[in-house]
């Protein structure tokens, strides 16, 4: 079974953010687990990906303005097979529980990871741009896709899915 539990501690978040598969596909080059710190505070908000009581990834949504919030999946390789699942319970909280000012949500992808991009799609989200050169991967300066969707997007999305039951 696949659960979203709001992370109450910084140490929730250490153990997955700071796993070396995550960490070196969420840090730009050069940097140093030691050195990263996970902002936790009253401003970014983290959801924890459980499959069957083990943790599989992190979800981050922190503000970019009054009404939008930036979201960050992270799921770690051997669950990505459940991420849908997990992606679900997302647009459940979005639906049910975000706060009624926030009507949109975006992403910065970057290129060297279209699987990630692809998940996007796959829930409904539109391209927005191309983040020229922004993010340093692999040695090298790459651009990052952007990509959102609002939250009636959401809904109706939500409502296009053929019924779990």
């Amino acid at each position: 079974m696949i659960e979203l539990r709001p992370a109450e501690k910084i140490d929730d978040l250490d153990i997955i953010l700071k796993d070396p598969e995550l960490f070196d596909r969420i840090s730009e080059d050069g940097q140093k687990v030691e050195d990263f710190i996970v902002p936790f505070d009253q401003h970014n908000l983290y959801f924890l990906a459980f499959n069957d009581g083990e943790l599989m990834g992190v979800y981050h949504l922190h503000a970019h303005n009054q009404s939008t919030l930036v979201l960050h999946c992270n799921i770690l390789e051997k669950h990505r097979d459940h991420a849908t699942e997990a992606g679900h319970l997302v647009y459940d909280w979005i639906i049910e529980e975000c706060p009624e000012q926030i009507q949109k949500f975006i992403a910065e992808i970057p290129v060297v990871y279209p699987e990630v991009y692809y998940y996007a799609k796959k829930f409904g989200w539109k391209d927005e741009g191309i983040n020229r050169l922004s993010a340093k991967k692999r040695g090298q300066l790459v651009d990052q896709w952007r990509v959102g969707i609002t939250r009636d997007e959401v809904t109706a999305w939500v409502q296009q899915q053929p019924s779990q039951e």
